[in-house]
């Protein structure tokens, strides 16, 4: 699947989604949630909790399309934003949703087999998300959007509402301090 689609393809579905179009959600939905589900996943650390915020994600988008500014934004931008501002309230209210089942619940399963596919470098992940779970949260954010999400640095600038040279010194930070903790012999011995 390609990173990003086309945006007017985007922001067309986002106009459909204004008009109540459960076609158009439910397209929307195919299209970003492995994404939405794998940035919410790389912030929280737990994929029960990434599904979670995936469902408020698309809610908020399916109750805000009629507002979105799409001449200014595109679609993934917009809602890595609102995936990020749910992030946030979370960490810092630091509360646990424990309800029902997701609306990612076939998405949750082929990423939970993807999961176990990687049995065998389990170690090597759980010490690299130890480490990314343990850098400040803004440095978090920062990796994990031009990392993993492979947003370039002017998007995860407007993402996180901030400067391309503070993203820049984020990044900075984050490797550094990623760095010092896999090879810090009492994080555990060095990632090989």
């Amino acid at each position: 699947m390609s990173r990003i689609f086309n945006r007017n393809s985007d922001s067309s579905l986002i106009r459909r989604i204004a008009a109540r179009d459960e076609f158009a959600a439910r397209a929307l939905v195919a299209r970003k949630l492995q994404r939405i589900v794998s940035f919410t996943y790389q912030m929280m650390g737990e994929l029960d909790e990434a599904g979670e915020i995936a469902k408020q994600v698309f809610v908020r988008v399916w109750h805000c399309a009629d507002v979105f500014p799409a001449r200014d934004v595109n679609v993934d931008i917009w809602m890595h934003s609102i995936a990020l501002a749910i992030c946030r309230s979370r960490i810092v209210v630091s509360c646990r949703s424990v309800d029902g089942a997701s609306v990612a619940t076939v998405a949750l399963d082929e990423s939970e087999q993807l999961l176990a596919d990687l049995i065998p470098y389990r170690p090597i992940l759980n010490r690299v998300r130890d480490a990314l779970m343990g850098l400040p949260v803004r440095q978090r954010e920062a990796l994990i959007l031009v990392h993993y999400q492979k947003l370039s640095l002017v998007e995860a600038a407007q993402v996180m509402s901030t400067g391309v040279e503070v993203i820049e010194e984020l990044l900075l930070s984050a490797r550094r301090l990623m760095e010092q903790q896999l090879l810090d012999p009492i994080f555990g011995r060095r990632c090989e």
